[in-house]
């Protein structure tokens, strides 16, 4: 499943498979947790009540993870981005964020239309 962060009409959005969030909901938040070494579960939470979860298994990247002696909360964040996204506090805007202001809105990140090589940067 496809999961991003992203900017579009000056709203930041949280995408997962094919449902979009808009981070500036007074009611949306974000759930993760490890059910094992190998195993982690994402939710998103609406007005109180669960609306959207998945469960991952990671054989490989706890494998990798216990090899590497320098493992730690940086290399965390980068194996598990929803860990990440569940620590964002919620609502979150562009005016009122200022980690956000660089964000692109998605109508200005790139041509509208996919060239033969893939999306054409705007100029």
């Amino acid at each position: 499943m496809f999961f991003c962060l992203y900017r579009w009409a000056g709203d930041l959005v949280f995408r997962a498979g094919a449902r979009t969030w808009s981070l500036s909901r007074d009611d949306l938040g974000f759930a993760f947790s490890r059910l094992s070494s190998a195993r982690s579960r994402f939710c998103v939470v609406e007005g109180g009540g669960e609306t959207f979860r998945s469960t991952c298994t990671h054989v490989l990247r706890t494998f990798f993870a216990g090899l590497d002696v320098t493992y730690d909360g940086l290399d965390f964040d980068n194996d598990h981005f929803l860990a990440r996204v569940a620590t964002i506090s919620l609502p979150a805007t562009v005016a009122h964020s200022p980690g956000w202001q660089g964000w692109l809105d998605g109508a200005r990140a790139a041509h509208p239309r996919v060239a033969a090589d893939g999306a054409a940067l705007r100029r």
